[in-house]
C-alpha cells in the first residue's frame, strides 16, 4: 500500500541528511520512523487507559 504526502522542503532535507547519515532511503527511514512513534503512541495511551483503571479502582475501594 502506497501513501503519498507533502512535506516542507526544509523537513525533507532533515529527512534526507539522516537517512544519509544510517545509510537509509528516505522512504525507509520515514517508514521506521512513522512505525516507531505509532508504536510509541499506542504503548503510551495502553499505559495511561491501564492507569486510569487502576486508579478509579483504587478509588472506588477507598484507597486515595
Amino acid at each position: 500500500m502506497r501513501l503519498q504526502v507533502q512535506i516542507n522542503d526544509n523537513v525533507i532535507q532533515r529527512i534526507d541528511a539522516i537517512a544519509n547519515r544510517y545509510g537509509m532511503t528516505r522512504a525507509a527511514l520515514v517508514q521506521y520512523m512513522l512505525g516507531a512513534q505509532l508504536d510509541s503512541l499506542e504503548l503510551s495511551n495502553e499505559l495511561i487507559r491501564d492507569m486510569m483503571k487502576d486508579g478509579v479502582k483504587n478509588i472506588a475501594k477507598g484507597d486515595n
